[in-house]
């Protein structure tokens, strides 16, 4: 009865993290009420205590962790950053680095990320190659960490706090460079370190995987991670509980070998586990694996009290989340947890039958976070876990350990890899989209029930209505939409008619980046375009699009297509009139894809849309900007590009009549566009603007601003109001996403 609480408080533990952390609070309100009904039917006075107690201190306490991240933003004058070597990531001429910012007398000790950019190559080289743990004294600027400002965008802000992190320090000056004293933790991350590097210096698969398996590092700009990611089996690769069992394994093998008393080997553990926690990489996996073996082996082996492993998982599952409760809504922490409680309620089965168990239970959590799951991702897991066992882990660890063995090893892990890039090309990929958090709850509480259940086909019909009528409100939407993307200083925007019949983006945003030396260039990481425009059009069900319509070939508006391109398939690429041959465009295009040139008047497979622009042959600048309108259940929408003033009033020659009722505002609001022939012929009800933050060319310009306040027109601003969806169903909404909250107007 003890054991059973002790669960349902940590349960109580997740729904006030949950509470504290998400927006969805209504519906984990109504679970932990449900819970509380639970233990008052109980009918243990005791139990009742105990709950009651337990909810009103972590609710505090909670809510104290989870505000005491908070760093105030301002000028860093003089302070210094303690930093363990293995917390250096260099990338070009930027060096990331997390550690501990102490300044004298005015702020407490807190975990920061920050950002150093190098002056030269040989400062470059020093943080490449650098062992030690370190203490800079720096001089900086802490700034504040928005939320998202896009539907579904990745959330850097929780992923922050999910590490304990209170912000993000740009280091503007390094005074000194200092070598920390030495600690026993800071000598475990400088051992980590001495072998990282020594790790990189060896042949690429062997690399890969042993850094991987070994430090718990994954490159995830890496082809192969991509790959193994998208077969679901990149679990096989965040070092985990398997990992420790391995560990735990191979110490008590040698201690009966050596002829050492278990309980010694227990004792030697207790001492190990820590020291591999920190060397493989303290992920949230394997912060539970060690947690749970070692309270295993303390209170069953040393103190002899018996106890459940549910309740170990339950005792360490709440003061994770006491700790950190933003790592409730990673996905990494969720999988850990819940598959480790469907194994310890699992015991008694066949190994295929988990198997199966256990990518079902994971399958609503993955379809929340990624949108996606391979249906080979059951049988794989099956298959490859020999493999695992018998070739790929020893073929690292032999690999890595005697330099001899590089070439057998390095090809038998490139002949694995292979199979993966072969299968990742497989069409096995479905993507469901974002399914509704109380439909998660609901399968993931259906499927854990299904175990117990007396009329488990009642439970199957169920679970399988409610997948397939959440897959049919996701891909057959009842209403039409137009998205202006907050993609920062750039153009990229989404047409969506009901039903997903015609699906069409309008430009794909994208970083201008100017003339780098070779060392100061960046590895190709996550572009906007995949964290904010494949995000969403994924979590909508769409994995194709009909159309990739370009206006003209400026990096703000095409520089995301490669790495959208690579999610997301597109059937036709749309381009004015003589883009087509230019070859800095043309060099982007990695798919096979076909290329259409377009001029004034020319016919669009598109319900509702017409090209008013170019009307001769370019070269995709912006004078050959594509524009066009589109007609929208009676609503006109009209898109420009960065078409300058001269070919607005050529268009406006050739269409006396043209009104539109939603303007997107050319180049971003710069004054070289929307003049005022435009504005008052077209007429517009509101004016789209979208630009970045603080941007260095100070768009939208003050004179765009003024001419539309004269006029008496309202505008939008991304980079005020985040995202701008203009929804049509029943009726006309338009819904912003700033970055600390939603706002609607009707």
């Amino acid at each position: 009865m003890r054991q059973q609480l002790v669960y349902y408080l940590a349960l109580a533990t997740v729904c006030l993290s949950l509470l504290v952390t998400s927006s969805h609070k209504l519906l984990f309100v109504l679970v932990w009420v449900l819970l509380t009904l639970r233990i008052i039917w109980a009918q243990q006075k005791s139990w009742l205590i105990v709950w009651l107690i337990w909810n009103i201190t972590a609710t505090a306490w909670l809510n104290w962790r989870s505000h005491d991240l908070n760093l105030p933003p301002g000028n860093v004058t003089h302070a210094q950053l303690q930093v363990y070597a293995d917390d250096v990531e260099v990338d070009g001429d930027r060096v990331a680095l997390v550690g501990i910012l102490v300044e004298q007398e005015k702020l407490p000790k807190v975990r920061v990320q920050a950002y150093y950019y190098c002056h030269d190559q040989r400062e470059q080289a020093f943080y490449c190659q650098n062992k030690h743990n370190l203490v800079l004294t720096i001089a900086g600027q802490v700034r504040p960490v928005s939320g998202p400002t896009n539907e579904n965008q990745f959330d850097y802000r929780h992923y922050l706090a999910s590490k304990r992190l209170a912000g993000v320090l740009t280091i503007k000056q390094i005074r000194r460079v200092a070598v920390a004293r030495g600690t026993p933790v800071g000598m475990v991350h400088h051992w980590r370190q001495q072998w990282r590097l020594y790790l990189e210096k060896l042949p690429y698969y062997l690399k890969w995987y042993s850094k991987a398996l070994l430090l718990g590092i994954n490159e995830t700009a890496e082809p192969l991670y991509t790959d193994i990611q998208r077969l679901g089996l990149i679990y096989l690769f965040c070092l985990s509980g398997m990992h420790v069992f391995y560990l735990v394994t191979l110490v008590q093998k040698c201690g009966q070998y050596l002829h050492i008393s278990r309980e010694t080997s227990n004792w030697i553990l207790l001492g190990i586990l820590p020291v591999f926690l920190i060397i493989a990489g303290q992920s949230p996996s394997l912060i539970r694996a060690v947690l749970m073996v070692e309270l295993t082996i303390f209170l069953r082996d040393i103190l002899h009290y018996p106890v459940h492993s549910l309740t170990i998982w339950a005792v360490v599952l709440s003061g994770n989340l006491l700790w950190s409760p933003f790592q409730v809504q990673m996905l990494g922490f969720e999988l850990s947890y819940l598959l480790t409680m469907v194994l310890l309620l699992s015991q008694e089965i066949s190994s295929l039958r988990l198997g199966v168990r256990l990518n079902l239970v994971s399958f609503p959590l993955l379809v929340w976070h990624t949108f996606q799951w391979n249906w080979l991702t059951i049988p794989l897991s099956l298959v490859v876990m020999p493999v695992f066992q018998v070739l790929i882990l020893p073929s690292t660890i032999v690999g890595s350990i005697w330099p001899g063995e590089f070439n057998g090893c390095e090809e038998i892990l490139k002949g694995i890899s292979a199979v993966w890039e072969s299968m990742a090309k497989w069409p096995t990929t479905i993507t469901y989209g974002k399914p509704a958090l109380i439909t998660v709850i609901g399968m993931i509480s259906m499927l854990l029930y299904h175990q117990v259940a007396v009329r488990k086909k009642i439970v199957k019909i169920l679970l399988m209505s409610m997948l397939l009528l959440n897959y049919g409100i996701i891909h057959f939407p009842l209403s039409d939409e137009v998205v202006y993307f907050d993609i920062g200083q750039g153009d990229a925007t989404l047409l969506r008619q009901r039903f997903n019949r015609q699906v069409v983006l309008i430009d794909t945003g994208g970083q201008v980046s100017f003339n780098r030396e070779q060392w100061r260039q960046r590895a190709s990481g996550r572009t906007n375009g995949e964290t904010i425009i494949v995000n969403y059009l994924l979590s909508q069900g769409i994995d194709h699009l009909d159309g990739l319509l370009l206006t003209h070939q400026d990096t703000d508006h095409t520089g995301n297509m490669p790495s959208i391109m690579r999610r997301i398939a597109v059937r036709e690429i749309y381009v004015p009139w003589g883009m087509e041959h230019n070859q800095h465009f043309c060099n982007k295009i990695q798919e096979p894809t076909t290329i259409h040139p377009v001029v004034a008047g020319s016919k669009l497979p598109f319900r509702g849309m017409t090209v008013l622009h170019p009307a001769q042959e370019g070269m995709g600048k912006n004078e050959d900007s594509m524009v066009l309108v589109y007609n929208w259940q009676q609503r006109w929408f009209f898109f420009s590009g960065d078409l300058d003033q001269a070919g607005e009033k050529v268009i406006l020659h050739q269409n006396p009549d043209l009104k539109v009722d939603y303007l997107k505002l050319g180049h971003h609001g710069s004054k070289t566009a929307t003049s005022d022939e435009l504005l008052r012929q077209v007429d517009p009800q509101i004016a789209i603007i979208s630009a970045g933050r603080n941007n260095r060319y100070h768009h939208p310009s003050e004179e765009t601003v003024t001419k539309l306040n004269e006029r008496k027109i309202p505008f939008m601003n991304t980079a005020e109001v985040g995202m701008i969806k203009i929804k049509k169903g029943w009726h006309e909404e338009i819904m912003t996403f700033s970055p600390n909250e939603q706002a609607e107007c009707k």
